[in-house]
């Protein structure tokens, strides 16, 4: 049954990660156990929230490998040990915890393996219809299983000021050296640099020609210039075109337990979006930069007296977007 595994890392795999730099390591022990790892050469320790989505990044896969053993006739159980990630420790692979299959024929889950691979990150210009209401219905029921709650605003005033703050957001990045020297390892210029790497950010998943995406990681400070710097906003801004709703959800967001928990849950409220059909775009960068999170929670009156607003994201609809690539299912495999 060993093959199991890594059946169900064909699905698993396909998980989303901060700057699609796909940490998560599998060793398989057994038929029936594994262990899973993040391996902190491809975390984010100069992001203020690297270690949080650390364990969020592991949330969502292992809700991930549990869809997917569900609908193989197996039950995931997992151990989890929730020990302090050190970026600065000796040991590269940092142990999350052990997982065990379960034979079990009459296990069900509401999502498919189609679902899964399905579900994609759309930087898009996005249509002005908005989500059906029974949607967005079963979003909130989702987080609210999980303790969180779902807040979504359809104001284009607002809609557009979050936007703006999203904007704003990469030159405050660009503007801290240790930040701005980790997002250039994970950009992708070229078609052909991301078809050989099969991780980071292509340009053409970010919708930005990878020529000023060049330009501008060479030449950060330029943004701020009369001319130059409208120019680069305006192309940045057009993928935005049409947002007509933004979401966020707060609530427990202090510890590893949490971290973990809430990647479970975004990754099951990705899969009801995509069941019906609507694309996500998470503004990670507005959550972990902390100006730019302070000027979000200000523009929604966001106090963070009962959690923190750990997720901000534009939804709806766009065509089909580029398929950001993946390292095979192989080299996730110690």
């Amino acid at each position: 049954m060993m093959s199991m595994w890594k059946q169900l890392l064909t699905y698993a795999y396909t998980y989303p990660s901060p700057h699609n730099s796909q940490p998560i390591k599998i060793k398989i022990i057994s038929d029936e156990k594994a262990e899973i790892y993040y391996d902190k050469k491809l975390g984010l320790p100069a992001e203020s929230f690297g270690i949080a989505f650390g364990y969020v990044c592991a949330g969502v896969f292992i809700e991930l490998l549990s869809i997917a053993a569900a609908n193989m006739g197996y039950r995931l159980k997992e151990k989890v040990s929730f020990k302090k990630m050190d970026f600065h420790s000796s040991d590269i692979l940092h142990h999350i915890g052990e997982l065990t299959l379960q034979k079990e024929g009459d296990i069900t889950s509401p999502f498919t393996l189609k679902d899964i691979l399905e579900r994609q990150t759309s930087r898009l210009a996005y249509s002005s219809t908005l989500a059906p209401r029974e949607a967005l219905d079963a979003v909130s029921k989702e987080a609210e299983k999980y303790g969180y709650d779902l807040h979504v605003t359809t104001d284009s005033k607002l809609v557009k000021e979050i936007i703006y703050v999203n904007q704003r957001t990469l030159f405050y990045d660009l503007d801290d050296e240790a930040v701005r020297n980790e997002i250039r390892g994970y950009l992708r210029y070229s078609k052909k640099e991301a078809e050989e790497k099969k991780d980071g950010l292509s340009a053409e998943c970010l919708v930005v020609p990878g020529t000023l995406l060049k330009f501008l990681m060479d030449h950060h400070s330029v943004w701020s210039l009369p001319v130059v710097g409208s120019l680069i906003k305006k192309i940045y801004l057009n993928s935005m075109k049409g947002v007509p709703q933004i979401a966020w959800l707060t609530g427990p967001f202090k510890t590893n337990e949490d971290y973990l928990r809430a990647g479970r849950c975004f990754i099951r409220i990705w899969l009801i979006f995509t069941q019906n059909t609507i694309y996500l775009h998470p503004f990670g960068s507005v959550i972990t930069n902390a100006r730019a999170h302070k000027e979000f929670c200000d523009l929604v009156g966001e106090k963070e007296m009962y959690g923190m607003a750990w997720m901000l994201f534009r939804f709806g609809y766009s065509e089909k977007p580029p398929k950001a690539l993946r390292r095979p299912v192989e080299e996730m495999i110690i």
